[in-house]
């Protein structure tokens, strides 16, 4: 974790890894509000979930669940502290996205925001964050990112569906494939603008797709003796 904070230029002095080899910490225990109240956290990220549920407590069933989700959502009021629990996928692929998370159906019941990171099938470099409950305020629009030079790339919004995602049922356009056509010719380095319209054309995309997709990219442009250069941005 904490080299990917660093790529991100985050404030290490900021953030406290907790060792819980000598004192484990378990939603069903009073150690992780005391973690909480020791280092004054505002933010409590525990991943993955079943590393904290306890030693004999079976997460599939709700009425062993719903006592632990309970007891760190007062945790969370009492402390001010916002908790984010880091869960997987199982592997039941017909399920509907809201029964998809490892574990009772009461984890995501119990939290006020559920969000959704997978791969797109047709592009496993591209990636998408949706968000699948919203209590607090209206569902969020999904936003599809890419991992360039180990930093994140927000690409563009996206009208995506938890539900079209985990069934691979995801929709390309002109569009999707312009954006991954510049991505993948500039991740090589920069490129002349005029080689990328080439490649577009071949592709049957055209000018005006290509640019506009250029425009959700974090694309920079120079103008040189040879022509205009076009670079990806690091973030």
């Amino acid at each position: 974790i904490k080299p990917r904070l660093e790529k991100h230029n985050a404030n290490c002095n900021q953030v406290c890894f907790i060792d819980s080899k000598d004192t484990p910490l378990f939603m069903d225990d009073d150690n992780i509000e005391k973690a909480i109240r020791d280092t004054g956290a505002k933010l409590l990220v525990l991943d993955p979930i079943q590393s904290f549920i306890g030693n004999n407590i079976d997460m599939n069933r709700a009425n062993s669940i719903r006592p632990l989700m309970t007891k760190l959502k007062e945790t969370a009021q009492r402390t001010g502290c916002a908790i984010v629990l880091v869960g997987h996928l199982n592997k039941n692929n017909s399920g509907k996205a809201g029964y998809r998370g490892l574990g009772s159906i009461d984890i995501s019941a119990a939290s006020r925001s559920v969000l959704l990171i997978g791969k797109d099938p047709a592009n496993p470099q591209n990636r998408y964050l949706i968000q699948q409950k919203s209590n607090l305020a209206p569902i969020g629009e999904a936003l599809m990112f890419r991992l360039v030079h180990d930093s994140v790339c927000w690409i563009s919004k996206s009208d995506l569906t938890a539900e079209e995602l985990l069934s691979g049922n995801v929709k390309r356009n002109k569009s999707d494939e312009a954006i991954d056509l510049i991505q993948e010719i500039l991740e090589e380095g920069p490129c002349l603008a005029s080689e990328i319209f080439m490649q577009a054309q071949k592709q049957g995309i055209g000018r005006k797709t290509l640019k506009n997709a250029k425009g959700l990219l974090p694309v920079s442009s120079r103008k040189t003796a040879e022509g205009w250069i076009w670079d990806l941005v690091q973030q």
